[in-house]
């Protein structure tokens, strides 16, 4: 992907709350999460990831977005967030590991790379 690599302060929850889990889960150590916490801050300081604020007409997206895909695809709320983000921003591509959230984004429109 070319950079930078446009992300929402929600990604970097989402990205920390995953690291962390993974100690909870046992399936990584406190050493390793420290490594790739470390590894995620590099990018964001050499631009490689930008953080973005959250635009306001954000909300109103999501909600849409929830209304019309919910009760179907039952993306869970941080997923439509981030989906309702890369639609108000003009996203070319969209990037994630999750099944569902690929769903909804495939859905509206959005290549997911």
């Amino acid at each position: 992907m070319p950079s930078p690599i446009l992300i929402n302060p929600a990604v970097v929850l989402e990205s920390t709350n995953a690291l962390e889990l993974r100690i909870f889960r046992g399936q990584a150590s406190r050493i390793d999460i420290g490594k790739a916490s470390q590894n995620f801050e590099i990018d964001l300081r050499r631009g490689i990831l930008n953080v973005v604020p959250v635009p306001p007409a954000t909300w109103d997206t999501a909600r849409n977005l929830s209304r019309t895909h919910s009760a179907k695809l039952g993306p869970r709320s941080l997923d439509i967030l981030q989906v309702a983000i890369a639609i108000v921003l003009r996203a070319d591509t969209f990037l994630t590991f999750d099944r569902n959230q690929a769903a909804l984004a495939q859905a509206e429109g959005l290549n997911c790379g």
